[in-house]
């Protein structure tokens, strides 16, 4: 027993809360934005932080009370309640770090509401998670134990583990594609410093020329001008350099971006709206819109 409950019966809450998760996130889509999305991290129709977040509620309130997984649904409402609402934010704001750290992007962002903690958990919608809390486990979880306790055990164990595998087939193949796009986006990044440090220089160009053009009755003004066309041929040809290598970037992108990845970048960034604001994103959206403008023509 691993707090309350046996490896068997955490993979298995583990896999339908997380199914169940990703058709709450799917209603909530489309009743917000009038439209179904798949709502998944993954490509797969499962969430996974709904998963991790009903197991580790439901080891927090053995741990907290004794009650294993049968005996759950009838521990205080209150205790519930406060306790899904303080692990869940916890878990919203270490995921949604823990994203942005790794593939520099939010994928979710509260920080237009009042009182969020640096965009990853509001307030409202951790009362929102301890509520959804009580009402699965007093109402919910009861008829998954059953049905759980109620499968063959050997048929239980194969299926358990053949959506497992099925997962971490999902999350590696995502990541990977996510990793593919980050070092891009890097690329990108430091193509946009190095763009902001030549266009300083520019300006640091012309006013040097400005100020030489000024003292032209103490110096050659022959000498000033030809200074001056220098800096700015110079500047010119680093501008074009950049111009190439952005060039160079997205030809790659199109490369990178083959059948699959294509449909699973797009499908996030419909999934997630949040990715459409980020800066480092704004090539990869200009990729995708041209994907779709020769398909509308080949039509």
């Amino acid at each position: 027993m691993i707090l309350g409950m046996t490896f068997y019966q955490i993979m298995w809450f583990f896999i339908i809360y997380s199914f169940l998760g990703w058709i709450v996130e799917v209603v909530f889509q489309a009743g917000n934005a009038g439209k179904i999305v798949n709502r998944g991290f993954l490509n797969g129709p499962v969430c996974p932080i709904y998963g991790v977040g009903m197991v580790t509620i439901l080891a927090a309130l053995n741990l907290a009370t004794g009650a294993e997984a049968a005996q759950v649904s009838k521990v205080n409402a209150g205790l519930i309640f406060v306790g899904a609402t303080v692990l869940a934010s916890v878990i919203e704001l270490v995921a949604g770090w823990i994203l942005f750290k790794l593939f520099h992007v939010r994928w979710w962002d509260y920080t237009d509401d009042p009182f969020n903690i640096g965009g990853y958990v509001c307030p409202i919608f951790s009362l929102g998670w301890g509520l959804g809390a009580v009402l699965v486990i007093r109402v919910v979880h009861p008829v998954i134990y059953k049905l759980v306790e109620k499968m063959p055990v050997n048929a239980g164990i194969i299926l358990a583990y053949t959506f497992i595998a099925i997962y971490l087939i999902d999350i590696i193949l995502t990541v990977l594609t996510l990793i593919g796009i980050n070092k891009r986006l890097k690329e990108l990044d430091g193509l946009n410093k190095s763009m902001r440090i030549v266009s300083d220089n520019l300006s640091e160009v012309i006013g040097e020329g400005s100020l030489a053009t000024t003292k032209i009755i103490t110096e050659s003004a022959t000498k000033a001008r030809v200074k001056f066309d220098e800096n700015i041929k110079n500047t010119s040809l680093k501008i074009s350099e950049s111009q190439i290598k952005r060039i160079q970037i997205k030809e790659e992108l199109h490369k990178f971006m083959n059948g699959r990845k294509r449909f699973e970048i797009n499908r996030m960034v419909k999934a997630f709206p949040n990715l459409k604001e980020s800066k480092k994103i704004s090539l990869i959206m200009e990729v995708l819109e041209e994907y779709k403008n020769k398909k509308k023509k080949s039509e």
